[in-house]
């Protein structure tokens, strides 16, 4: 398809590794200290969007190495919905503090160029 879609694949896929790797690092330790009870469920639904992002990352990465068509232009641009979409709301709700939002909108971008180019 293009090599935007794995410009976006990348993006994702460094999100993901920085989503697990600064969430047990500080989200997930700040938690347990005060819900040890809760850290479990916590911890699960946190690797949870880590391996979800990484299987955006395949999906992005797949419809790059392979042919376009009407149905890979449209499952691109809508991963790229959905990435611009949590990249704001990230962006917005920690007032640009965490990356993670910057490289979804930049994978929102990448995947949306991506798939829509002919």
């Amino acid at each position: 398809m293009h090599w935007l879609l794995f410009v976006a694949a990348l993006a994702v896929g460094v999100a993901a590794v920085g989503h697990a790797i600064t969430g047990e690092r500080d989200t997930l330790k700040i938690v347990a200290a005060g819900s040890p009870g809760a850290i479990d469920h916590v911890r699960t639904a946190w690797h949870l969007l880590t391996v979800l992002l990484m299987a955006t990352a395949v999906v992005l990465a797949g419809l790059g190495h392979h042919g376009h068509d009407a149905g890979a232009s449209l499952a691109g641009t809508h991963i790229a919905g959905g990435l611009g979409l949590g990249g704001l709301f990230v962006t917005w709700r920690t007032r640009g503090r965490n990356p993670t939002g910057f490289l979804l909108v930049v994978a929102c971008l990448a995947a949306w160029l991506g798939a829509t180019a002919h």
